[in-house]
């Protein structure tokens, strides 16, 4: 394996973050989340084991065609491009981005619980506002499911608020 492999979601991910299409349980949609497509395999195979998936199921995304590795430079690969959000460099740009992955990962953890959280990213305006909600939205998704998926997806949407 090259030590510049990185991961990137494909199509198929991305319709099944949308849709549901596929009916992945949430600690693989989870993951879809988090691959962006400038994270190495060795970074996101990290990611995977904190949010619970095994190997396996691992495995079984990339064979399902929901991520693919690439030899090339983080950010570089056809896949990556063509699905890739984060490339927004304005602020509004970036602050959609953030807004929506931290709406899309509560719902996908909490289902129509998370109906009050939502409401609550309604009245974000700026980046400063998200980061204003980052400690209830882990305390939710801590809630939902278990520390280590909260710490992930928190230190994810820091990133993104950044």
């Amino acid at each position: 394996m090259s030590a510049a492999q990185v991961y990137a979601k494909t199509g198929k991910a991305v319709e099944e973050i949308q849709t549901k299409k596929y009916k992945l349980k949430p600690k693989a949609r989870n993951l879809l989340f988090l691959v962006d497509g400038n994270k190495s395999v060795e970074a996101v195979g990290e990611m995977s084991r904190q949010l619970g998936l095994s190997d396996a199921e691992m495995g079984e995304l990339e064979s399902g065609g929901f991520i693919v590795k690439s030899d090339a430079a983080p950010g570089a690969t056809a896949a990556a491009t063509a699905v890739r959000e984060e490339t927004q460099t304005d602020e509004a740009g970036k602050f959609r981005v953030a807004k929506k992955y931290m709406n899309d990962t509560i719902v996908n953890s909490l289902g129509l619980k998370a109906f009050f959280f939502t409401l609550k990213l309604e009245k974000c305006g700026t980046r400063a506002d998200l980061g204003l909600l980052l400690d209830d939205y882990a305390k939710a998704l801590a809630k939902a499911s278990n520390e280590e998926t909260a710490k992930v997806l928190q230190k994810r949407a820091r990133e993104l608020l950044a």
